[in-house]
């Protein structure tokens, strides 16, 4: 099933950015940030309401609170300057240079999470660097 929800959320996400550069032609990139975050807002009491987890919401510990802020702080700061540099740059290069977040997220998660890091991955992540640089080259 990861593979399948990987593809919607593949999906739904070029989509997404296509969309968001189309709507930042015309609205303030923190005005959008308030609508985008309004309306996941809303989304999610859907999803909590549809689903046997309403039962759960204050099941959470005070470590998963504290993590789940975090997470919440870094998704907000990601998706302003997203905005900023969608509202600013072409689209190609800011995407290309966001996706190398995957690297990040692979360093960490062998020192974080104590995940392998094979020699495919690290030939997959020169690639990746070289495709963005190609990409982003003037």
């Amino acid at each position: 099933m990861w593979l399948l929800y990987s593809i919607i959320s593949l999906v739904s996400a070029s989509i997404m950015q296509i969309l968001i550069k189309k709507c930042l032609n015309n609205v303030d990139p923190y005005i959008s940030t308030i609508y985008r975050n309004f309306i996941i807002f809303l989304c999610s009491f859907v999803l909590l309401f549809i689903g046997d987890t309403k039962s759960k919401i204050f099941n959470v510990s005070k470590k998963d609170l504290i993590l789940l802020i975090i997470v919440s702080i870094c998704t907000f700061i990601t998706y302003v300057f997203y905005f900023l540099a969608m509202k600013n740059g072409e689209i190609k290069n800011v995407v290309s240079i966001d996706k190398m977040s995957l690297i990040l997220v692979m360093l960490f998660s062998v020192i974080f999470l104590k995940e392998k890091f094979t020699f495919y991955d690290f030939v997959g992540t020169v690639f990746m660097i070289i495709g963005m640089l190609v990409i982003v080259h003037k």
